[in-house]
């Protein structure tokens, strides 16, 4: 019983490190959102001509600040993730897809075959190169 009661403690208090950051990320762009919002309701003070009767556009500029920060922290916490997981997995497809034979032949391993570019000697474009790369071991 004791080691069951022990290894539970264990897990609650252990937490995943992109928990921790993902959680971060979705405080941190609140947190931007409103101070923005605020900063923006604050600037439409200095058009007024009486700013003390305006001063609710500063928490109405917070509050739709606020707004902003949730839904770019979702899609940073909830969207980006995906999208480079999704492009990681599309990355490893394509590499394994070559098959060992064909490495030679993959444009996913080998330089581009034909070059362009300048020669530069002390600060100054002396001219321009051309590699041609025929055969590679």
């Amino acid at each position: 019983m004791k080691r069951q009661l022990v290894l539970i403690i264990l897990l609650c208090f252990m937490s995943s490190r992109s928990y921790a950051e993902a959680s971060r990320e979705f405080l941190l762009s609140c947190t931007y959102g409103v101070l923005a919002g605020a900063l923006v309701g604050a600037a439409t003070l200095a058009v007024e001509d009486n700013p003390d009767e305006k001063i609710h556009r500063v928490a109405r500029g917070a509050s739709l600040g606020l707004y902003t920060g949730i839904l770019l922290g979702l899609y940073v916490v909830y969207v980006v993730p995906a999208q480079m997981q999704r492009m990681e997995e599309e990355q490893l497809e394509e590499v394994e897809s070559v098959e060992p034979d064909d490495y030679a032949r993959s444009s996913i391993i080998q330089p581009p075959r034909f070059t362009v570019y300048p020669v530069v000697e002390q600060n100054r474009v002396t001219g321009a190169a051309v590699n041609l790369n025929v055969l590679r071991f």
